[in-house]
């Protein structure tokens, strides 16, 4: 299967128009060519639907920080080199 793409404005407000006239969710799902799941998730909070909140960082600001701080010391580089070169974005 291929990926499923996000319905677009005028099907979401199709969906809202059909709901408001009491339509149900499976009858929704046909007149549009849309699964039930589709519908019920568009449903369920439709400012919402689609947007993700994206994955977590997995490092913190301060453990950046310590990274820097924690370098070998018998670098003869400075702090602000060290993040350039590790690609860190934490404020030194």
């Amino acid at each position: 299967m291929g990926p499923a793409f996000h319905p677009s404005k005028e099907e979401i407000g199709q969906v809202l128009i059909l709901k408001s006239e009491s339509f149900l969710r499976r009858k929704i799902a046909r007149k549009i060519n849309r699964s039930p799941k589709v519908i019920n998730n568009l449903l369920q909070d439709v400012h919402q639907y689609g947007r993700r909140k994206g994955k977590t960082a997995l490092t913190t600001i301060t453990k950046e920080r310590r990274l820097i701080f924690l370098h070998p010391s018998n670098s003869c580089l400075r702090t602000r080199r060290i993040a350039e070169e590790n690609g860190i974005k934490a404020s030194i």
